[in-house]
């Protein structure tokens, strides 16, 4: 792939951090000279499984799928949110970069820039907001389209930037994926229209 130009291996899941392979596809990534970036639910980064790979990661992003009630409610653990700033905690020491990943949805519209807040705090340089993809055949939620969910984190990412980073003291970058079955939408356009 690196003679296609790809340069960076990113690993999710699951877990990728239970994946019996991970050393050799690291070995492999860094024989190729590109860079590996890990996406985790967090819950391992505080354990002998990340400390043996700590270091070889470009970016670390931990899946935060809202405010302590909702995360903890969709993961099925009470103590899954305060794994994730565990592992925040962590890596900030280790001072490996690292961001956060939020899957959008219309029940989490309200809580966007609290979780911004969240990221600045703990030290994540990246807010990377997804919005919830439904699968074809599947309903969509009645409450908001996709392109509304978007329209309207692209407002609350307007307002959110500087205060993080004035708030943090250090740049945090917040990224919007707007890619949405196959389309790629005007981002500025959307931030301007009217709610």
């Amino acid at each position: 792939a690196t003679h296609l130009g790809f340069n960076v291996v990113s690993l999710s899941g699951g877990e990728p951090l239970v994946y019996a392979g991970l050393d050799e596809v690291i070995a492999t990534a860094a024989a190729c000279n590109a860079r590996v970036n890990l996406v985790s639910n967090g819950i391992l980064i505080c354990s002998p499984r990340y400390e043996r790979h700590a270091g070889r990661f470009s970016v670390v992003a931990l899946s935060l799928d809202g405010l302590p009630e909702r995360h903890n409610a969709i993961r099925g653990s009470a103590k899954s949110f305060d794994q994730v700033k565990a592992a925040a905690a962590a890596l900030r020491e280790q001072r490996q970069p690292f961001g956060i990943i939020h899957t959008l949805c219309s029940e989490s519209m309200d809580e966007v820039e609290e979780i911004a807040a969240l990221a600045s705090d703990w030290g994540a340089s990246l807010l990377q907001l997804h919005p919830l993809e439904v699968s074809p055949g599947r309903p969509n939620p009645p409450q908001m389209t996709a392109t509304q969910i978007i329209a309207d984190a692209t407002k609350v990412i307007a307002r959110t930037t500087g205060r993080c980073e004035e708030e943090a003291g250090h740049p945090v970058e917040l990224e919007l994926a707007a890619g949405i079955a196959g389309e790629w939408l005007d981002l500025e356009a959307l931030a301007g229209a009217p709610p």
